[in-house]
């Protein structure tokens, strides 16, 4: 039992040794303030780094303007992104649907559903739209 204490230990310094000289050594400098600057925000600041100043502020104005348990579909965010997700996620209680009664636009200016009419607008690219 000893000596795997001892291998452990030797280890995890050795892996502490490893991250903290690549971070320090790298020549970007910019991905050890990413990491500070994440470590120092607060819970609103953090979800913005991770999701993106502008996708975030999109899924804010979602979840303050849908209805609970609305159902909604998405536009301009593809289908093996990330984000998609992230803001399935974010939205629940509301859940995405094949025939939804709301229509989410992101950064899609001019985009029109003949069935559908201007909800609510976060700008010219982003904004939600209501079907009759």
């Amino acid at each position: 039992m000893k000596m795997f204490k001892i291998i452990l230990a030797a280890w995890v310094l050795m892996w502490l040794f490893f991250n903290v000289r690549g971070l320090i050594v790298e020549k970007d400098k910019s991905t050890l303030k990413d990491y500070i600057s994440l470590a120092s925000a607060d819970w609103e600041g953090k979800r913005a780094i991770v999701f993106g100043e502008n996708l975030y502020e999109f899924l804010k104005f979602c979840k303050a303007n849908l209805p609970n348990e609305a159902s909604y579909g998405i536009i301009g965010i593809p289908e093996d992104s990330i984000d998609l997700p992230r803001l399935v996620y974010y939205l629940y209680p509301s859940l995405q649907n094949k025939n939804p009664d709301f229509i989410l636009v992101y950064k899609k200016p001019g985009f029109e559903k003949k069935e559908a009419y201007l909800y609510a607008s976060l700008n010219k690219e982003s904004f939600i739209l209501k079907r009759k």
